[in-house]
């Protein structure tokens, strides 16, 4: 009965789930299914998400990226995060008509006349890293476009 009480036989984590059922000479996936197995009985446990701040402008500036229609709305992009100590959560992004914003300039700094669009990504970027994504996007196929990037928040 004490050898009963001294032994604790079910596992205490993932990991001591692992090495108590994997035995030598198991095949590949036998293995797999032990995984499997004590990956449902300890789940994993989610990453808080530090919560986003606004970048500021000189980490902004940092930013690099591309963007472009795909295939109908989707558009991909890729975005640089050429900072050392921001990984960049979320970004605003402006599509506008090159052609309405050059004639609104014109027309002593109106803006209201301007086809634009904004859209809000959600990426995870960490320092000196690329990442694509993808953003659905309201522009009409035969139109110019520009983009910039408007606003970007993370954390460091």
């Amino acid at each position: 009965m004490l050898t009963l009480v001294a032994c604790q036989c079910d596992p205490s984590s993932y990991n001591d789930c692992i090495l108590k059922a994997v035995k030598a000479g198991m095949s590949d996936s036998a293995v797999r299914l032990v995984k499997v197995a004590c990956r449902q009985k300890f789940p994993e446990e989610p990453t808080p998400r530090v919560p986003a701040t606004p970048l500021p402008d000189e980490a902004k500036a940092k930013l690099k990226g591309r963007l472009g229609p795909s295939l109908g709305s989707l558009w991909r992009g890729n975005l640089y995060n050429g900072n050392t100590e921001w990984t960049v959560q979320e970004v605003e992004l402006i599509v506008n008509d090159p052609i309405d914003e050059a004639f609104s300039l014109l027309k002593e700094n109106r803006t209201d006349d301007i086809m634009s669009s904004r859209y809000r990504v959600s990426v995870e970027v960490p320092p000196l890293t690329n990442v694509d994504f993808t953003v659905s996007v309201n522009w009409p196929q035969d139109r110019p476009f520009q983009w910039r990037l408007d606003s970007a928040k993370g954390h460091k």
